[in-house]
């Protein structure tokens, strides 16, 4: 692959590591994301959607520690990029927070999928305007925000019900070990329904 070997030139001691693999494939996700749920469509938020990704991602599941460097400068490129003016200033400390989240996650509990939208919500639909036109119209994004918001919300849920055995046996704590099985099925189908529908809305209005 062309990344794998744009990272080597980086620092021979970089691996590309599962772990890396999947953020980069997080942060394409959150780019493509930006393309189908907003008008926005410039390369530049599409670079910026992809280091996001891969930074929150990949320092959240990385185990190879001469990664870290790697991590480190996509967290300073991404603070350059977010350094053109004080509103799009105030995600970096956000950023930052987010190198504690692989040690604090378990405490979230069953609110982990509502940080997790709340997040991604926030870098794909919110942080795009804000760096283009500096304000963010909340009526004339509405139908976005719903559509994504109810989307990540099933997917998290989703993912947390594949591992549902494996985060019972390390006494982790989820929203989808903690409810009834077929409830937290039913949240997800009506979460995906929602998210449908809002979705409609934004390419029927």
């Amino acid at each position: 692959m062309f990344i794998s070997p744009f990272y080597m030139k980086l620092d021979n001691k970089i691996k590309y590591t599962i772990a890396l693999q999947k953020a980069n494939q997080v942060g394409f996700s959150l780019g493509l994301s930006t393309f189908l749920f907003t008008s926005i469509k410039k390369p530049e938020i599409l670079l910026l959607d992809f280091l996001l990704g891969t930074f929150t991602y990949g320092i959240d599941r990385e185990t190879d520690d001469n990664n870290m460097l790697l991590y480190n400068g996509i967290f300073g490129l991404c603070c350059l990029l977010l350094l053109k003016n004080n509103l799009k200033k105030l995600y970096i400390p956000i950023l930052y927070l987010t190198k504690y989240y692989k040690n604090n996650k378990n405490k979230l509990k069953i609110f982990k999928p509502w940080i997790i939208t709340l997040l991604w919500c926030s870098t794909v639909i919110v942080l795009p305007h804000l760096y283009i036109s500096n304000s963010f119209d909340l009526d004339a994004n509405f139908n976005s925000l719903c559509s994504f918001s109810f989307l990540l919300y099933s997917l998290s849920n989703s993912n947390d019900l594949k591992d549902e055995q494996d985060d019972k046996d390390n006494n982790i704590i989820t929203f989808a070990n903690y409810f009834n099985k077929k409830l937290v099925k039913d949240i997800i189908i009506l979460n995906l329904i929602c998210s449908i529908v809002f979705g409609l809305k934004i390419y029927l209005q």
